[in-house]
């Protein structure tokens, strides 16, 4: 039997177990699959063991001057906005983040779009997408939380809490999702 150079422990209490060369339980055709898949869990579990998720919402009304179709007419939307920080270092009280602060900013933030069309902002450029909210709020999170001595701005390799991702839900189907870490 090949050596075994990666084991983990699942979720489920069970252990997995990956082996260098020929792996056994692979097929030798399908050999450079479970390399590939060694290489993705290993950064998947050393990048981050830990994500909190906090949620708020604002509404506001846009509409899309490069779209061909009723959305290139003003509308609105109940936006719902999700928070991802992922990180493997929990503080002293053992948590990743503070659930408040997280949220502080989220709600921060989505009041300063609250109740307005958001064309009227420059930096949408006349097209506020769910795509470029989601970026506009990841931002703007970093910036206030940094101005709270917090530091949430993903750098390779970084163990501490970073904010992995933002979710703009315009509605309870249609999502738009920025992660700058992939």
């Amino acid at each position: 039997m090949e050596e075994c150079i990666f084991t983990r422990g699942t979720t489920l209490g069970g252990r997995m177990h990956i082996y260098k060369g020929d792996n056994p339980r692979c097929k030798t055709s399908v050999r450079d699959n479970c390399v590939a898949l060694f290489c993705f869990l290993q950064k998947f579990y050393n990048d981050f063991m830990f994500e909190v998720r906090v949620e708020a919402g604002f509404s506001a009304a846009h509409f899309l001057k490069d779209y061909n179709g009723k959305c290139e007419n003003l509308h609105g939307h109940n936006y719902k906005v999700f928070a991802h920080v992922r990180g493997s270092v929990l503080n002293e009280g053992g948590m990743l983040l503070d659930f408040s602060k997280l949220k502080g900013a989220l709600r921060t933030v989505c009041k300063k779009i609250d109740h307005t069309n958001l064309n009227d902002m420059a930096l949408f450029k006349d097209n506020p997408s769910a795509e470029r909210i989601a970026v506009f709020i990841y931002d703007q999170i970093i910036s206030h939380t940094k101005e709270e001595g917090i530091d949430l701005a993903f750098k390779e390799g970084k163990k501490e809490a970073y904010l992995y991702s933002v979710d703009v839900f315009e509605t309870v189907t249609s999502r738009a999702t920025y992660c700058p870490c992939l």
